[in-house]
């Protein structure tokens, strides 16, 4: 309903707060005044992280406000201040809070072990934005199909034939099995995983 309503209306810290609780998508409608209340958009990111999109520039670089759109969805990093994206240390929470997160951050820091480290315990299948090098990372590769056997699509070739990563990959999501070398799909032991 804010789409259609007056100007007045949309800027209405009050009605935009209302409209917010109910859909945070509704923050793209506010008026340009409303877009920069850390109350207002701290409501919308609650209900839908990535309204993160529609803030002033300010609240995009807010370390606080940011971290709590990407709890909500790992996506909304990608609406965070440049400088957020470089930051290891902001980095590190927001991989923390949701994997995905590691998608939208610099690319020094998906060549960081420690960062990429955190996104894929935390979501294993995250390991398809770190670099090609920590993908061949065998530390790095364990915690992710650990986590999340879909993680296996995203590692180096050599660990396709790597029995024990295909093993821990197919314990924790069967359909790994696929990208497991002709080898391991025909071990009985890897399929009874």
């Amino acid at each position: 309903a804010l789409k259609y309503a007056s100007e007045e209306v949309r800027a209405d810290k009050n009605v935009v707060v209302e409209a917010v609780r109910q859909s945070g998508a509704a923050l793209q409608h506010a008026g340009e005044n409303v877009l920069a209340d850390k109350e207002v958009v701290r409501e919308a990111v609650q209900q839908y992280g990535v309204a993160l999109q529609w803030a002033s520039k300010e609240l995009q670089a807010d370390e606080d406000l940011v971290l709590e759109a990407v709890k909500k969805n790992g996506m909304a990093m990608q609406f965070a201040s440049k400088s957020l994206q470089e930051d290891k240390c902001f980095a590190t929470k927001a991989v923390q809070q949701d994997g995905r997160a590691l998608r939208w951050v610099s690319r020094e820091l998906k060549a960081d072990k420690e960062v990429v480290m955190e996104a894929v315990k935390k979501e294993g299948d995250a390991l398809l934005w770190a670099c090609a090098t920590l993908q061949a990372d065998y530390d790095i590769v364990t915690e992710a199909v650990t986590s999340n056997g879909f993680a296996l699509q995203s590692v180096s070739e050599k660990f396709h034939a790597d029995k024990d990563i295909v093993i821990k990959a197919v314990k924790t999501y069967g359909p790994a099995l696929r990208w497991a070398s002709e080898e391991l799909q025909a071990d009985k032991d890897v399929v009874i995983e």
